[in-house]
């Protein structure tokens, strides 16, 4: 123990205040009381401390039928006991849980619950995760629930719709060239602190330079594994201010899985690597915002090679795509090496205004074609936003005129910086709707396209 905890705790002991300041903060925390919110022990995946805490009895409280009767129905309170302990909650016995569960002062937001229950964007047993919120007074939104729907296009790819009453013809985009480096990498798979001390301060900057600029901008973008998860919130929360949605890489999520081998189960260390949209929706007076979160499906080869010779880890995924209308922009997303994958982008011909290609990638030769030709094949803009150590960070459009389809292209510089860029979308669905391409402004829509009925709105 430190000199200056033990003075403190010698201090409180003297004014009665109590033999164990550890103890003392642990029962703050569970009931909500301390400077940490309770509700992060659950969402900055402190999933192990969190049980720890909450397994101890002094800090649960036993709610009697008559109290359950006054807060919440029994089946509510089986609804929400299955949600915390499916979305990193405690195994806790029914009936005991911590304080803060009902007696909170800092209640989780929309955005907590949706990056929390990573499946509520496609899974039937969250289908209902609106009304579940104004169901448990703990997890609450604005009286005006947003307008949403979730359907499967196809096997793999679900439709996600957040709507506005305003649509966004012309969305304006942030493509920021950022730097994240291979110590930086190294670290994050062996579960090691950062190593370099300007990543947080480089993405601080960026941020404050993006919401200086006075044109409006609807989203910003970062490559793969940009963001660390811990920083999410607050990138969430400084965006919001400007109603901004965030496209972006983060780094990989860490989770156990189980092997059965013939010697019995063996427990074996996994990592999702995702990418996240948080986005924005103005709802009256409130200003709200929605995680999704996607994961890559398979490794890159030297992704794989590294997970395993690094740490022993192996990388999973669910395998959901999704197909976002957001205020009528419709738009997917593929992580690196996905993008190589025919059938990922053949899903998308015809329903999507842009594809967004998130690329920690030093291959530029393989994918300089592919670009092209992917803009060409599901005629529309293609954003590719690659680490700046490798750079080629561009738009692409199926113009007519060859100068005017790189919208946008920039690679090198030894700063991070951003450049914005503002898509045509209503001109692009114009031109697709006709039975026969018009000579200008775009090439002429590829053999066997078909535009998606859901597009056909400008």
């Amino acid at each position: 123990m430190s000199n200056f905890k033990r003075i403190l705790q010698q201090e409180f002991e003297r004014k009665g205040l109590g033999k164990n300041l550890e103890a003392r903060s642990k029962r703050l925390l569970l009931h909500d009381l301390h400077k940490l919110p309770f509700k992060s022990l659950i969402l900055e995946q402190e999933k192990k401390n969190f049980q720890q805490l909450a397994r101890n009895e002094k800090n649960r409280i036993y709610i009697s039928q008559t109290v359950k009767r006054l807060i919440i129905t029994n089946k509510e309170l089986t609804k929400f006991q299955s949600f915390i302990n499916k979305n990193h909650g405690p195994k806790a016995l029914f009936n005991r849980i911590p304080y803060a569960f009902y007696f909170y002062t800092r209640p989780f937001s929309l955005l907590d619950l949706t990056i929390l229950s990573t499946d509520w964007a496609h899974q039937r047993s969250n289908k209902n995760l609106f009304s579940f919120t104004l169901d448990f007074p703990l997890l609450f939104y604005p009286e005006a629930p947003p307008t949403y729907n979730k359907e499967k296009v196809d096997e793999k790819l679900h439709l996600l719709e957040i709507i506005e009453e305003e649509s966004q013809p012309k969305p304006s985009i942030a493509l920021v060239n950022f730097e994240t480096k291979d110590e930086s990498y190294e670290a994050d798979v062996k579960d090691k602190s950062e190593p370099d001390a300007t990543r947080v301060i480089r993405l601080f900057e960026i941020l404050n330079d993006i919401l200086k600029v006075k044109k409006n901008i609807d989203y910003v973008v970062f490559p793969e594994l940009a963001i660390p998860q811990g920083l999410l919130k607050y990138v969430a929360s400084r965006l919001s201010k400007k109603g901004i949605s965030l496209i972006s890489g983060i780094s990989y999520t860490k989770a156990w899985g189980l092997i059965r081998h013939k010697s019995g189960p063996t427990k074996v260390p996994l990592v999702l690597n995702e990418m996240i949209y948080i986005l924005h929706q103005q709802v009256g007076k409130f200003s709200l915002q929605y995680g999704v979160r996607q994961s890559k499906e398979i490794p890159a080869i030297h992704e794989e090679e590294h997970l395993w010779k690094l740490a022993g880890k192996t990388l999973i995924s669910d395998g959901i795509k999704y197909l976002v209308n957001h205020k009528e922009f419709f738009f997917s997303s593929l992580i690196c090496n996905e993008f190589l994958n025919i059938d990922y982008r053949q899903a998308l011909r015809g329903k999507v205004d842009a594809l967004f290609v998130l690329e920690w990638n030093k291959d530029l030769n393989t994918y300089e074609p592919l670009v092209q030709s992917t803009s060409t094949d599901l005629h529309a803009f293609i954003i590719q936003d690659n680490n700046r150590t490798f750079g080629d960070t561009r738009v692409r459009a199926p113009y007519k005129m060859p100068h005017k389809r790189d919208i946008a292209r920039i690679r090198g510089g030894e700063l991070d910086y951003f450049i914005l860029v503002s898509l045509d979308v209503s001109a692009l669905r114009k031109f697709q709707d006709n039975h026969r391409s018009p000579d200008e402004p775009f090439k002429p829509t590829p053999t066997g396209y078909k535009m998606d009925d859901r597009r056909k709105k400008y």
